[in-house]
C-alpha cells in the first residue's frame, strides 16, 4: 500500500505527517515580526464563508475563475458560485467528499471525489450534468481545454474524458513510489499536448486527443539513505512561449522544451508547490519555506526571501509589483517582486491557508483551510 505524507511533523516538507511517525524532527516555524511591515496598504474588497473548507483533510481547495464568477468547493460537499464582487449566484449541496479543487471552463465546473469520482456541474445554475468513475481519489484539480477534461488521480494515473458526456478518451497507467506527497500535481494543457509531473521524478507529454506518450523527461532521480530522502515528486507545470518551468522535490527547478522535453537549464532547488512566472522572473517556494525568485532566461538566482521557513508557505501568487503567499496561521504576506523585501501581511482567517491564491484584475482570491474565501487588493501609500 502506498503512503503519503499527510502532515508536517517528521519531515520538513510542506505536506506533512508520515504514516507511523512518532517524533516531530521539523525545526519551529520562524516567529513573525511583532510589529507586522507597513510598506504597502492592502485592502480587503469583501470576503465570505463558502462552507467548511477542508474539514481538517490536507487538502488545496483553490478557488476557479470564470467569466467573472468565483467557484469554491468543501470537503462535506457543497459547491458555491459568486460573482467576483462577492453576491451569491448559486449553491449546490451534493452527498460526497470533494477531495480536488475545482476547474471552470465553458459552461463547466468539474472536480474529483475522495471516492474516485470525477463531478461535473453546469456552471449557471450547479445542476450536475454527469459522473465519471476514476481508478483511484482526486486531489488536484482537473484542467479544461479542446473540448477535454484531464485527471492526474493519486495513483498516478492520467485520463481524459469528455467534457460533453464524460465519456472516458484514454488513460495512461502511472506508477508511483511507496512514499509521496499527499497531492497529485495538476495537468496542464498546452494546445494538442498535455504535461504532466509524476511522484517518480518524471515529466511527461501527452497527446490530447489519444493520450500517445510524446516524451518522457526525468527531472529529479530517486537517491538517498531513506524512502523520504528518495522522494522526487514533480510539481504543476507553467508554460509559457514554448518553455515548461517546473520543479521537483529533492530535485530542482528546470525549464524544458516543451516540442521535446530537452533541457534549458536547471537549478538546484527542493521545491514542489505552484510556481508563478512573471516578468522574466520564476517565482518559488522552496521545502523549508523560502521564497525565491529566479531569472526565467537562466535560472540563476535573482533574490531569497529566508524569513517565512517553516510556516508552511504556500506557491506564490503575483499582483503587481507584490509577490503574495500564504501560511498556517492564515496570513498572506507580501513581498516586493524587485527585491523580494517584506512589505506587508494581511490576516485572512484563523485557519491556514493551503492553496495557491489566485490573481484577477490585480486582486487577490484567497481560500482558507476553515472555507474562508476573502479578495485583497494592494495599493502604494
Amino acid at each position: 500500500m502506498k503512503k503519503s505524507i499527510h502532515r508536517l511533523l517528521c519531515v520538513s516538507v510542506l505536506a506533512a505527517l508520515l504514516v507511523g511517525c512518532e517524533k516531530d524532527n521539523t525545526p519551529p516555524p520562524t516567529p513573525l515580526a511583532k510589529a507586522a511591515p507597513n510598506l504597502v496598504q492592502v485592502q480587503n474588497s469583501w470576503s465570505r464563508s463558502t462552507g467548511d473548507g477542508s474539514d481538517e483533510q490536507y487538502l488545496s481547495f483553490a478557488p476557479a475563475i470564470d467569466q467573472g464568477v468565483v467557484y469554491t468547493v468543501d470537503y462535506a460537499g457543497r459547491v458555491e458560485a459568486v460573482s467576483v464582487n462577492g453576491n451569491k449566484l448559486w449553491s449546490m449541496s451534493l452527498d460526497m467528499p470533494i477531495s480536488s479543487a475545482p476547474a471552470a471552463a465553458n459552461g463547466l465546473v468539474v472536480f474529483g471525489t475522495m471516492d474516485g469520482h470525477l463531478v461535473a456541474l453546469n456552471s449557471s445554475n450547479g445542476k450536475k450534468l454527469w459522473t465519471a468513475t476514476l481508478t483511484s481519489s482526486l486531489l488536484s484539480a482537473p484542467a479544461i481545454g479542446n473540448n477535454v477534461i484531464i485527471v492526474h488521480t493519486h495513483d498516478g494515473d492520467v485520463s481524459a474524458f469528455n467534457a460533453q458526456n464524460g465519456k472516458q478518451l484514454w488513460m495512461y497507467s502511472g506508477s508511483t513510489p511507496d512514499l509521496m506527497l499527499e497531492a497529485s500535481t495538476k495537468p496542464v494543457i498546452a494546445g494538442n499536448l498535455v504535461v504532466v509531473g509524476f511522484a517518480n521524478g518524471q515529466l511527461a507529454a501527452f497527446n490530447l486527443q489519444t493520450g500517445v506518450l510524446q516524451w518522457l523527461r526525468p527531472i529529479a532521480m530517486p537517491s538517498g539513505a531513506n524512502a523520504i530522502e528518495s522522494m522526487v515528486d514533480v510539481g504543476t507545470p507553467v508554460i509559457s512561449n514554448g518553455i515548461i518551468y517546473d520543479d521537483a522535490y529533492h530535485g530542482s527547478v528546470v525549464a524544458v522544451n516543451l516540442t521535446d522535453g530537452s533541457m534549458v537549464w536547471q537549478h538546484a532547488l527542493s521545491a514542489y508547490q505552484p510556481i508563478a512566472l512573471v516578468n522574466g522572473k520564476i517565482i518559488v517556494t522552496s521545502e523549508t519555506g523560502r521564497v525565491w525568485a529566479l531569472d526565467q532566461k537562466t535560472g540563476q538566482q535573482i533574490w531569497v526571501q529566508d524569513s517565512l521557513q517553516y510556516r508552511f508557505v504556500t506557491g506564490p501568487a503575483v499582483v503587481g509589483n507584490l509577490v503574495a503567499v500564504g501560511d498556517y496561521q492564515g496570513y498572506i504576506h507580501w513581498l516586493s517582486l524587485d527585491n523580494g523585501q517584506l512589505m506587508a501581511r494581511t490576516k485572512v482567517d484563523s485557519t491556514a491557508i493551503q492553496a495557491q491564491p489566485v490573481v484577477l484584475n490585480n486582486q487577490l482570491f484567497v481560500t482558507s483551510s476553515g472555507g474562508e474565501l476573502a479578495v485583497l487588493q494592494p495599493a502604494s501609500k
